[in-house]
């Protein structure tokens, strides 16, 4: 399972909105209300980088290879069966 894989890094990326007075501290507390204890990082709305990952609908998990390829991008529903995939074919 990807939760005991060491070479796995688990993140959640809060997209902040200033129209809604939203900032890193309001994506903490969704993750902590999720009882998750992994890192939280923010990024605006505004950044360019939301339109290059196609991003439309939250949350999107996105999973990154290695070499930081995308290798998954879809629901959390579908996200934790792509992680258990990658990490037992190593």
């Amino acid at each position: 399972m990807f939760q005991q894989d060491s070479t796995v890094f688990v993140a959640s990326i809060f997209v902040t909105n200033k129209k809604r007075n939203e900032t890193i501290d309001t994506g903490k507390r969704i993750v902590e209300k999720k009882e998750c204890s992994f890192p939280v990082f923010s990024i605006a709305i505004e950044n360019p980088l939301i339109a290059r990952t196609q991003v439309i609908l939250y949350p999107t998990v996105i999973i990154l290879d290695k070499s930081y390829n995308v290798v998954f991008k879809g629901s959390l529903k579908f996200a934790k069966r792509k992680l258990n995939l990658l990490t037992t074919r190593k």
